[in-house]
Protein backbone atom coordinates (compact mmCIF):
# COMPACT_ATOMS: atom_id res chain seq x y z
CA UNK A 1 0.00 0.00 0.00
CA UNK A 2 0.95 3.43 -0.81
CA UNK A 3 1.17 6.27 2.13
CA UNK A 4 2.61 9.60 2.07
CA UNK A 5 5.12 10.51 4.71
CA UNK A 6 5.36 14.18 5.37
CA UNK A 7 7.35 15.21 8.63
CA UNK A 8 7.19 18.57 10.73
CA UNK A 9 10.61 20.16 10.69
CA UNK A 10 9.04 22.02 13.46
CA UNK A 11 9.02 19.31 16.03
CA UNK A 12 12.53 17.50 14.69
CA UNK A 13 14.06 20.65 15.62
CA UNK A 14 12.96 20.70 18.83
CA UNK A 15 14.41 16.93 19.46
CA UNK A 16 17.67 18.37 18.68
CA UNK A 17 19.84 20.60 21.90
CA UNK A 18 20.52 24.28 20.53
CA UNK A 19 24.27 23.41 21.09
CA UNK A 20 24.72 20.48 18.73
CA UNK A 21 26.64 22.06 16.49
CA UNK A 22 29.34 23.34 18.76
CA UNK A 23 29.87 20.43 20.62
CA UNK A 24 30.57 18.61 17.00
CA UNK A 25 33.76 16.93 17.16
CA UNK A 26 36.02 17.54 13.58
CA UNK A 27 36.72 14.59 11.99
CA UNK A 28 40.13 16.36 10.50
CA UNK A 29 42.09 19.64 10.06
CA UNK A 30 44.38 20.17 7.07
CA UNK A 31 46.19 23.29 6.62
CA UNK A 32 47.79 23.35 2.92
CA UNK A 33 51.17 25.09 2.28
CA UNK A 34 49.77 27.57 -0.16
CA UNK A 35 47.17 29.75 -0.12
CA UNK A 36 43.02 28.93 -0.45
CA UNK A 37 41.85 30.90 -3.25
CA UNK A 38 39.36 27.92 -4.90
CA UNK A 39 37.72 25.42 -2.61
CA UNK A 40 35.16 22.35 -3.71
CA UNK A 41 34.18 18.91 -2.77
CA UNK A 42 32.12 16.37 -3.29
CA UNK A 43 31.43 13.37 -1.68
CA UNK A 44 30.56 10.97 -4.25
CA UNK A 45 34.06 10.98 -5.93
CA UNK A 46 35.66 11.08 -3.12
CA UNK A 47 37.82 14.47 -3.37
CA UNK A 48 38.07 17.93 -1.56
CA UNK A 49 40.42 20.48 -3.53
CA UNK A 50 42.07 23.40 -2.37
CA UNK A 51 43.86 25.68 -4.76
CA UNK A 52 45.68 28.93 -4.62
CA UNK A 53 46.93 30.78 -8.25
CA UNK A 54 50.41 28.76 -8.33
CA UNK A 55 49.14 25.54 -6.31
CA UNK A 56 46.46 22.60 -5.85
CA UNK A 57 46.05 19.99 -3.21
CA UNK A 58 43.41 17.28 -3.34
CA UNK A 59 42.45 15.21 0.09
CA UNK A 60 40.08 12.48 0.97
CA UNK A 61 36.86 13.86 2.55
CA UNK A 62 36.23 10.96 4.81
CA UNK A 63 39.99 10.66 6.08
CA UNK A 64 41.71 14.01 5.32
CA UNK A 65 44.62 11.90 3.70
CA UNK A 66 46.65 13.56 0.99
CA UNK A 67 45.70 12.38 -2.65
CA UNK A 68 47.55 14.28 -4.89
CA UNK A 69 49.29 17.95 -4.62
CA UNK A 70 50.98 19.71 -7.55
CA UNK A 71 52.28 23.15 -9.13
CA UNK A 72 50.51 24.04 -12.09
CA UNK A 73 53.34 24.58 -13.44
CA UNK A 74 54.39 20.86 -13.38
CA UNK A 75 51.38 20.26 -15.45
CA UNK A 76 51.55 22.54 -18.04
CA UNK A 77 54.85 25.03 -18.64
CA UNK A 78 52.89 28.14 -19.55
CA UNK A 79 50.23 27.32 -16.16
CA UNK A 80 52.82 29.29 -13.69
CA UNK A 81 49.75 31.54 -12.62
CA UNK A 82 46.48 30.32 -12.65
CA UNK A 83 43.21 32.47 -13.68
CA UNK A 84 39.96 30.10 -12.73
CA UNK A 85 39.47 26.71 -11.90
CA UNK A 86 36.52 24.92 -12.40
CA UNK A 87 35.57 21.03 -11.29
CA UNK A 88 33.55 18.81 -13.52
CA UNK A 89 32.18 16.85 -10.97
CA UNK A 90 30.05 14.15 -13.90
CA UNK A 91 33.79 14.12 -15.83
CA UNK A 92 35.89 13.22 -12.80
CA UNK A 93 38.53 16.33 -14.16
CA UNK A 94 39.44 20.04 -13.98
CA UNK A 95 39.52 22.72 -15.72
CA UNK A 96 42.38 25.28 -15.66
CA UNK A 97 42.87 28.22 -17.35
CA UNK A 98 45.46 30.76 -17.37
CA UNK A 99 43.81 33.83 -19.36
CA UNK A 100 46.49 36.47 -19.06
CA UNK A 101 48.76 35.06 -22.18
CA UNK A 102 46.92 36.82 -24.97
CA UNK A 103 44.87 33.77 -25.63
CA UNK A 104 43.42 31.58 -23.31
CA UNK A 105 45.02 28.69 -22.22
CA UNK A 106 42.68 25.69 -21.41
CA UNK A 107 44.20 22.97 -19.86
CA UNK A 108 42.37 19.15 -18.40
CA UNK A 109 43.09 17.60 -15.48
CA UNK A 110 42.19 14.17 -14.02
CA UNK A 111 40.71 15.12 -11.00
CA UNK A 112 41.45 11.85 -9.09
CA UNK A 113 44.77 11.39 -10.24
CA UNK A 114 46.26 14.77 -11.20
CA UNK A 115 47.35 13.20 -14.29
CA UNK A 116 47.31 16.30 -17.79
CA UNK A 117 45.22 14.94 -19.92
CA UNK A 118 44.87 17.94 -22.68
CA UNK A 119 45.29 21.19 -23.12
CA UNK A 120 43.95 23.82 -26.23
CA UNK A 121 45.07 27.62 -26.69
CA UNK A 122 41.93 27.88 -29.28
CA UNK A 123 38.92 28.38 -27.40
CA UNK A 124 38.10 32.23 -25.53
CA UNK A 125 35.24 32.69 -22.82
CA UNK A 126 34.85 29.15 -21.80
CA UNK A 127 33.79 29.18 -18.03
CA UNK A 128 31.53 26.34 -15.53
CA UNK A 129 28.71 27.78 -17.61
CA UNK A 130 29.23 26.94 -21.10
CA UNK A 131 31.01 23.20 -20.83
CA UNK A 132 28.79 20.25 -20.45
CA UNK A 133 29.79 16.47 -19.58
CA UNK A 134 27.86 13.78 -22.27
CA UNK A 135 28.26 10.73 -20.65
CA UNK A 136 26.87 8.90 -22.87
CA UNK A 137 29.45 9.77 -25.91
CA UNK A 138 32.20 10.75 -23.04
CA UNK A 139 32.55 13.69 -24.13
CA UNK A 140 32.33 17.59 -23.69
CA UNK A 141 30.11 19.89 -25.51
CA UNK A 142 31.96 23.87 -25.56
CA UNK A 143 29.27 26.56 -26.85
CA UNK A 144 30.97 29.65 -27.67
CA UNK A 145 30.31 32.61 -29.60
CA UNK A 146 30.85 30.59 -32.97
CA UNK A 147 30.62 27.77 -32.85
CA UNK A 148 29.54 24.44 -30.75
CA UNK A 149 32.44 21.66 -30.26
CA UNK A 150 31.83 18.18 -29.42
CA UNK A 151 35.40 16.95 -27.71
CA UNK A 152 36.64 13.53 -26.36
CA UNK A 153 36.60 14.16 -22.84
CA UNK A 154 39.74 12.44 -22.03
CA UNK A 155 41.90 13.30 -25.10
CA UNK A 156 40.51 16.81 -26.50
CA UNK A 157 40.30 15.40 -29.90
CA UNK A 158 37.85 17.22 -32.03
CA UNK A 159 34.87 14.92 -33.22
CA UNK A 160 32.61 17.96 -34.72
CA UNK A 161 31.42 21.52 -34.50
CA UNK A 162 27.86 23.30 -35.43
CA UNK A 163 27.39 26.89 -36.16
CA UNK A 164 23.46 25.59 -36.33
CA UNK A 165 23.45 25.22 -32.42
CA UNK A 166 23.80 28.77 -30.39
CA UNK A 167 23.88 29.06 -26.58
CA UNK A 168 24.68 26.58 -24.18
CA UNK A 169 23.54 22.77 -24.15
CA UNK A 170 21.25 23.24 -21.47
CA UNK A 171 19.71 19.42 -20.99
CA UNK A 172 19.64 16.67 -23.73
CA UNK A 173 18.66 13.03 -24.95
CA UNK A 174 20.66 10.23 -26.25
CA UNK A 175 19.38 7.81 -28.73
CA UNK A 176 21.92 5.21 -29.04
CA UNK A 177 20.23 2.95 -31.67
CA UNK A 178 20.16 5.75 -33.85
CA UNK A 179 22.97 7.22 -33.14
CA UNK A 180 21.31 10.88 -31.95
CA UNK A 181 21.09 13.12 -29.82
CA UNK A 182 18.29 15.76 -29.16
CA UNK A 183 19.42 18.89 -27.04
CA UNK A 184 17.44 21.85 -25.50
CA UNK A 185 19.73 25.09 -24.99
CA UNK A 186 20.22 27.91 -23.38
CA UNK A 187 21.61 31.14 -22.79
CA UNK A 188 23.21 31.34 -19.10
CA UNK A 189 23.02 34.72 -17.32
CA UNK A 190 26.79 35.09 -16.79
CA UNK A 191 27.24 34.67 -20.59
CA UNK A 192 24.67 36.74 -22.28
CA UNK A 193 26.94 39.13 -24.08
CA UNK A 194 28.48 36.12 -25.49
CA UNK A 195 25.60 34.99 -27.21
CA UNK A 196 23.64 38.14 -28.53
CA UNK A 197 21.07 37.28 -30.63
CA UNK A 198 20.63 33.90 -28.95
CA UNK A 199 17.01 32.00 -29.57
CA UNK A 200 15.03 28.88 -28.58
CA UNK A 201 16.06 25.73 -29.93
CA UNK A 202 15.09 22.27 -28.96
CA UNK A 203 17.37 20.30 -31.85
CA UNK A 204 18.00 16.60 -33.33
CA UNK A 205 21.48 15.95 -34.02
CA UNK A 206 23.46 13.33 -35.66
CA UNK A 207 25.48 12.18 -32.76
CA UNK A 208 28.73 10.83 -35.24
CA UNK A 209 28.82 14.20 -37.44
CA UNK A 210 26.85 16.68 -35.94
CA UNK A 211 24.71 17.54 -39.05
CA UNK A 212 21.28 19.08 -37.80
CA UNK A 213 18.23 16.54 -38.26
CA UNK A 214 15.60 18.83 -37.48
CA UNK A 215 15.24 22.45 -35.00
CA UNK A 216 12.66 23.75 -32.98
CA UNK A 217 11.43 26.81 -30.79
CA UNK A 218 10.59 25.79 -27.82
CA UNK A 219 8.92 28.10 -25.28
CA UNK A 220 9.92 29.58 -21.63
CA UNK A 221 13.47 29.99 -20.10
CA UNK A 222 15.61 27.16 -19.19
CA UNK A 223 18.09 27.28 -16.39
CA UNK A 224 20.80 25.38 -14.77
CA UNK A 225 21.59 24.93 -10.82
CA UNK A 226 24.58 26.89 -9.76
CA UNK A 227 26.33 24.40 -8.19
CA UNK A 228 25.66 21.17 -9.12
CA UNK A 229 25.01 22.32 -12.39
CA UNK A 230 21.27 19.79 -13.15
CA UNK A 231 19.66 21.13 -15.59
CA UNK A 232 16.19 22.36 -14.42
CA UNK A 233 14.48 20.80 -17.26
CA UNK A 234 14.34 17.13 -18.69
CA UNK A 235 13.51 14.91 -22.00
CA UNK A 236 12.43 12.24 -21.94
CA UNK A 237 11.37 10.26 -25.57
CA UNK A 238 8.35 7.86 -25.62
CA UNK A 239 5.56 6.68 -27.90
CA UNK A 240 7.72 8.38 -30.68
CA UNK A 241 7.45 11.37 -29.02
CA UNK A 242 9.85 14.19 -27.57
CA UNK A 243 8.55 15.36 -23.84
CA UNK A 244 9.52 18.42 -22.66
CA UNK A 245 9.31 18.52 -19.54
CA UNK A 246 10.00 22.54 -18.00
CA UNK A 247 7.27 24.57 -16.34
CA UNK A 248 4.77 22.49 -17.46
CA UNK A 249 4.92 20.78 -20.62
CA UNK A 250 5.84 20.70 -24.75
CA UNK A 251 5.50 17.80 -26.82
CA UNK A 252 7.27 17.32 -30.31
CA UNK A 253 7.28 14.50 -33.15
CA UNK A 254 10.52 12.59 -32.69
CA UNK A 255 10.99 12.28 -36.37
CA UNK A 256 9.68 15.22 -37.67
CA UNK A 257 10.25 18.16 -34.54
CA UNK A 258 6.60 19.13 -35.39
CA UNK A 259 5.45 20.44 -32.36
CA UNK A 260 2.21 18.65 -30.83
CA UNK A 261 1.01 20.70 -28.17
CA UNK A 262 1.88 22.38 -24.84
CA UNK A 263 0.97 23.76 -21.52
CA UNK A 264 3.85 25.31 -20.16
CA UNK A 265 3.86 28.55 -18.25
CA UNK A 266 6.81 31.04 -17.55
CA UNK A 267 6.33 32.26 -13.81
CA UNK A 268 8.92 31.12 -11.90
CA UNK A 269 8.23 32.00 -7.89
CA UNK A 270 11.08 34.33 -6.21
CA UNK A 271 10.93 33.14 -2.47
CA UNK A 272 14.41 34.64 -1.61
CA UNK A 273 16.34 37.47 -2.74
CA UNK A 274 20.01 37.18 -3.90
CA UNK A 275 22.75 37.24 -1.29
CA UNK A 276 24.98 40.63 -1.55
CA UNK A 277 28.20 38.38 -2.30
CA UNK A 278 26.86 35.76 -4.70
CA UNK A 279 28.26 35.82 -7.99
CA UNK A 280 25.51 33.48 -9.43
CA UNK A 281 22.82 32.23 -7.21
CA UNK A 282 19.54 30.25 -7.60
CA UNK A 283 16.34 28.60 -5.71
CA UNK A 284 15.27 25.25 -6.98
CA UNK A 285 12.50 22.82 -6.46
CA UNK A 286 9.79 25.65 -5.75
CA UNK A 287 7.73 24.16 -8.33
CA UNK A 288 6.65 20.56 -8.38
CA UNK A 289 7.31 18.59 -11.67
CA UNK A 290 4.74 17.51 -13.72
CA UNK A 291 2.80 14.54 -12.35
CA UNK A 292 2.20 11.86 -15.48
CA UNK A 293 -0.18 9.20 -14.21
CA UNK A 294 -1.51 6.61 -16.43
CA UNK A 295 -2.60 8.73 -19.62
CA UNK A 296 -2.93 11.92 -18.33
CA UNK A 297 -0.13 14.39 -16.86
CA UNK A 298 -0.91 16.43 -14.17
CA UNK A 299 0.59 20.42 -14.52
CA UNK A 300 0.90 23.69 -12.07
CA UNK A 301 0.11 26.42 -13.66
CA UNK A 302 2.19 29.03 -11.78
CA UNK A 303 0.65 32.22 -13.62
CA UNK A 304 2.09 34.44 -10.72
CA UNK A 305 1.38 34.89 -7.29
CA UNK A 306 -2.22 35.48 -7.31
CA UNK A 307 -3.34 33.10 -10.15
CA UNK A 308 -2.18 29.45 -9.49
CA UNK A 309 -3.50 26.14 -10.69
CA UNK A 310 -3.51 22.12 -11.09
CA UNK A 311 -4.28 21.59 -14.74
CA UNK A 312 -5.02 17.82 -15.95
CA UNK A 313 -4.39 17.25 -19.41
CA UNK A 314 -4.83 14.12 -21.91
CA UNK A 315 -1.16 13.08 -22.30
CA UNK A 316 -1.75 12.33 -26.41
CA UNK A 317 -3.59 14.86 -27.51
CA UNK A 318 -2.98 17.54 -25.39
CA UNK A 319 -6.65 18.10 -24.12
CA UNK A 320 -7.67 20.12 -20.86
CA UNK A 321 -9.74 17.83 -18.72
CA UNK A 322 -10.17 20.02 -16.03
CA UNK A 323 -8.83 23.18 -13.87
CA UNK A 324 -8.65 22.88 -10.14
CA UNK A 325 -9.61 25.59 -7.92
CA UNK A 326 -7.05 28.62 -7.32
CA UNK A 327 -4.42 27.81 -5.02
CA UNK A 328 -4.61 30.33 -2.23
CA UNK A 329 -1.12 32.14 -0.91
CA UNK A 330 1.48 29.89 -2.11
CA UNK A 331 5.04 30.88 -2.53
CA UNK A 332 6.14 27.21 -3.18
CA UNK A 333 5.04 24.39 -4.32
CA UNK A 334 7.44 21.40 -3.83
CA UNK A 335 5.63 18.09 -4.54
CA UNK A 336 2.66 16.89 -6.69
CA UNK A 337 1.27 12.96 -5.69
CA UNK A 338 -1.59 11.05 -6.77
CA UNK A 339 -3.00 8.85 -3.86
CA UNK A 340 -5.41 6.49 -4.40
CA UNK A 341 -7.75 8.91 -6.55
CA UNK A 342 -6.78 12.01 -4.90
CA UNK A 343 -4.49 14.50 -6.40
CA UNK A 344 -1.91 15.62 -3.27
CA UNK A 345 -0.22 19.08 -3.36
CA UNK A 346 2.17 20.51 -0.78
CA UNK A 347 2.21 23.87 0.29
CA UNK A 348 5.14 25.39 1.15
CA UNK A 349 8.35 23.47 2.61
CA UNK A 350 11.96 22.90 1.79
CA UNK A 351 13.73 24.49 -1.17
CA UNK A 352 17.29 24.28 -2.13
CA UNK A 353 19.62 26.87 -2.41
CA UNK A 354 22.81 26.94 -4.35
CA UNK A 355 25.21 29.61 -5.09
CA UNK A 356 28.90 30.73 -6.10
CA UNK A 357 29.94 33.39 -3.39
CA UNK A 358 33.28 35.64 -3.15
CA UNK A 359 35.10 36.23 0.09
CA UNK A 360 36.92 39.57 0.87
CA UNK A 361 38.75 38.62 3.88
CA UNK A 362 41.33 41.52 5.76
CA UNK A 363 44.34 40.40 6.44
CA UNK A 364 46.38 41.79 10.00
CA UNK A 365 48.54 43.31 8.06
CA UNK A 366 45.81 45.77 6.27
CA UNK A 367 46.04 43.78 2.98
CA UNK A 368 42.69 41.24 2.02
CA UNK A 369 42.73 37.89 0.43
CA UNK A 370 39.42 37.01 -1.94
CA UNK A 371 37.99 33.49 -2.52
CA UNK A 372 35.47 32.11 -4.03
CA UNK A 373 33.75 28.72 -2.99
CA UNK A 374 30.35 27.21 -4.20
CA UNK A 375 27.81 26.28 -1.32
CA UNK A 376 24.43 24.20 -1.37
CA UNK A 377 22.21 24.64 1.28
CA UNK A 378 18.15 24.04 1.87
CA UNK A 379 15.52 26.75 3.34
CA UNK A 380 11.93 26.68 4.20
CA UNK A 381 9.35 28.53 2.31
CA UNK A 382 6.08 29.69 4.52
CA UNK A 383 3.42 28.99 4.23
CA UNK A 384 2.45 25.57 4.89
CA UNK A 385 -0.09 22.98 4.20
CA UNK A 386 -1.54 20.29 2.38
CA UNK A 387 -4.41 20.39 -0.12
CA UNK A 388 -6.04 17.36 -1.52
CA UNK A 389 -7.96 17.67 -4.87
CA UNK A 390 -10.35 14.44 -7.03
CA UNK A 391 -8.16 13.55 -9.58
CA UNK A 392 -11.38 12.65 -11.84
CA UNK A 393 -12.83 16.44 -11.93
CA UNK A 394 -10.43 18.53 -9.87
CA UNK A 395 -12.82 19.66 -6.79
CA UNK A 396 -10.96 20.55 -3.78
CA UNK A 397 -11.58 17.70 -0.91
CA UNK A 398 -9.06 18.65 1.57
CA UNK A 399 -6.95 21.28 3.45
CA UNK A 400 -5.06 20.15 6.07
CA UNK A 401 -3.22 22.87 8.63
CA UNK A 402 -1.14 20.50 10.82
CA UNK A 403 1.81 21.44 9.49
CA UNK A 404 1.42 24.81 9.86
CA UNK A 405 4.35 25.67 12.11
CA UNK A 406 7.02 23.98 9.70
CA UNK A 407 7.30 20.83 7.28
CA UNK A 408 10.20 19.35 5.50
CA UNK A 409 9.08 18.07 2.14
CA UNK A 410 6.98 14.80 1.59
CA UNK A 411 7.41 11.55 -0.41
CA UNK A 412 5.28 8.18 -1.65
CA UNK A 413 6.63 5.04 -0.15
CA UNK A 414 5.24 1.66 0.29
CA UNK A 415 3.92 0.15 3.92
CA UNK A 416 2.53 -2.98 4.42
Amino acid sequence: MKKLILASLMALCATLPSHAQEDMASLWVKNPSHKIIWKGKSEAEGVIYTASQKEITVYNPVTGDLIWNKDFKDLAPKLKKIDELIPMWDAKVFFIFNRRMGSDQMVVVDMQTGQFLWGSEQFEDVGDENVIYISEAEAFAISTKKALNFIKARTGQMLWETSKFSGVVGTYWVDSNEGTITMLNYKPSGLAALFSGFKNQITKINLKNGDIIWDQTYRGSMEKKVYTKEALARIILSNSKVYLMMNGIQVYEYATGKPVWSAAYDETPKVKGKPANAQRYGIYGAVADPLVVGDFIYVLDMQNKRKQYIKKYDLESGKLVWTSPEIDDARAIPNLYELNGTIVLQVGGTVEEQGYYKKVTRNSDGTTTTSFYYEKDYIEVKPFNVQGFDAENGKSLWQSEKMKRGITNMFLTEMM
